[in-house]
């Protein structure tokens, strides 16, 4: 993440910048939609901070100095927690991909959701950089990393911006290579000039009174589907299964009416694949753990002006400042609800499901769970409500 602020200075010996699995914005990375990733941002700062302070290790500090000199930044998240608090809007100034001139290579995960995605998206698409690439991975994020063809493109790189190796082919390198999810199985994407595709088609598919996701708008009324705040989830699956292949490619997002007796409202939105034998596709997560979902999303009701803001121009969720929007108990609101950028490939007679509700999914390992901080029940204990009749909107491409 430092190469970026580093790059942003301009300075005159800065010859490159790799960039692996790395958030362009501290606060989009400890605040998932508006929720706080306490268990990560603790248990970083617990582990890594505070344990290499400068200071500590030749002990030429003592405790109290060594407390007196570092920032308690899990405090400091949970006092400032709207993106116009504290020095979030000061450092959305000052710091600006588009100041970012020298050759740069970015390379994210699909399956890191809950920290850095989509920040190498974002990157790659606001630097100013005129030789940029972007590579989209998957799994392990050390695995990625030391993998020998990852190892060979880094050294190409390295070699040619850095080394004046002009001529051993990273000019020739795709400037956008995207691994495809194709049930546990991968392929790469090598032929694209955008993310997200400028060609995508984006699908709707509506919630349904019967909780089935359909490609028609139901008839009749809206229902209501009420759920338990801060304990409960609620899921809808497709109501056929997929009749040709359907590849997705980009961020799909929601679009509901959503209300609460509680004085907030979080929203968990996972996205699974099924396959023609009604088992869930596992793919491995950012940690090498089984993870049972493709997309993730996260949604807080009182960060809604925040999420939406420029969602539907750029289609990947930037979280600009806006300030604290207002709740209110039992309000109905509109709401538009960004998941992560995904990539999946559906077999025909596959499913999908999409799960909706205020609590991880069993999968997520203990320290990227969202818990603590300010997830409190006296906050988000409550009856929730979900409408029928809103949308999943997926992006579909042809290739």
């Amino acid at each position: 993440m430092v190469g970026y602020w580093a790059a942003m200075q301009r300075p005159p010996h800065l010859a490159c910048v790799m960039s692996y699995e790395s958030a362009c914005s501290m606060y989009q990375a400890a605040r998932r939609g508006g929720i706080y990733s306490n268990n990560f941002q603790s248990h970083w700062y617990h582990n890594i901070v505070v344990p290499h302070q400068g200071g500590r290790q030749d002990g030429t500090l003592t405790e109290e100095q060594l407390a007196a000199n570092r920032v308690d930044y899990p405090k400091l998240l949970t006092l400032t927690e709207y993106p116009t608090d504290g020095a979030w809007a000061v450092l959305e100034k000052v710091r600006k991909l588009s100041d970012i001139e020298v050759p740069f290579y970015s390379a994210g995960n699909w399956t890191d959701p809950e920290l850095h995605l989509p920040g190498n998206i974002r990157a790659y698409n606001g630097i100013s950089s005129q030789y940029k690439w972007l590579e989209m991975h998957t799994g392990n994020h050390l695995g990625a990393f030391y993998e020998p063809d990852h190892i060979a493109l880094q050294k190409k790189f390295l070699d040619h911006f850095l080394f004046d190796k002009k001529a051993n082919g990273m000019l020739d390198v795709p400037r956008i290579r995207l691994l495809q999810h194709h049930g546990t199985e991968t392929i790469y994407r090598e032929n694209e000039v955008s993310f997200p595709p400028a060609d995508a088609e984006d699908v709707s598919f509506y919630l349904t009174p019967e909780t089935k996701l359909s490609l028609a708008l139901p008839p009749g009324s809206k229902e209501s589907f009420t759920y338990a705040g801060f304990k409960e989830s609620l899921k809808f699956s497709l109501e056929t299964p997929f009749s040709e292949s359907f590849e997705l490619l980009g961020s799909p997002y929601l679009e509901l009416e959503v209300s609460t007796q509680a004085k907030d409202l979080d929203l968990f939105v996972y996205l699974r694949a099924v396959d023609a034998d009604g088992n869930v596709i596992v793919l491995r997560g950012n940690h090498g753990e089984p993870m049972d979902t493709f997309a993730r999303g996260y949604f807080r009701l009182s960060h809604r002006d925040e999420v939406a803001k420029d969602f539907l121009k750029e289609k990947v969720v930037a979280q600009r400042p806006v300030a604290r929007s207002e709740v209110t108990q039992g309000k109905v609101y509109s709401v538009l609800v960004p998941l992560y950028p995904a990539a999946f490939l559906f077999d025909p007679n596959q499913r999908l499901e999409l799960e909706i509700g205020s609590v991880n999914t069993p999968s997520t390992i203990p320290p990227m769970r969202h818990e603590g901080g300010d997830r409190l029940p006296e906050r988000f204990e409550g009856e929730n409500v979900i409408f029928s009749h809103g949308k999943l909107v997926l992006p579909r491409v042809r290739r």
